[in-house]
């Protein structure tokens, strides 16, 4: 299946669909593939699913919102 460099993460809020989505987002995603994800202050999904992959989170707060970034 095809690789992707870059995703933006931008819909089901929930804590459950944030998880599904980010796995399957991870999945696609090469080497250095970036994954941000919007409104991450929602639900704690981000986090733990950086946790699990082991990979340094990093939060960028932008007109009273917060995103998240992780590299693959």
């Amino acid at each position: 299946f095809k690789k992707y460099d870059f995703c933006h993460y931008d819909s089901d809020k929930s804590y459950q669909g944030r998880i599904l989505i980010y796995s399957k987002i991870w999945e696609r995603l090469n080497n250095n593939g970036v994954l941000l994800s919007d409104d991450i202050s929602d639900n704690l999904a981000f986090f733990h699913f950086c946790k699990k992959k082991r990979k340094k989170p990093f939060v960028i707060k932008f007109n009273k919102k917060y995103l998240g970034l992780i590299i693959n």
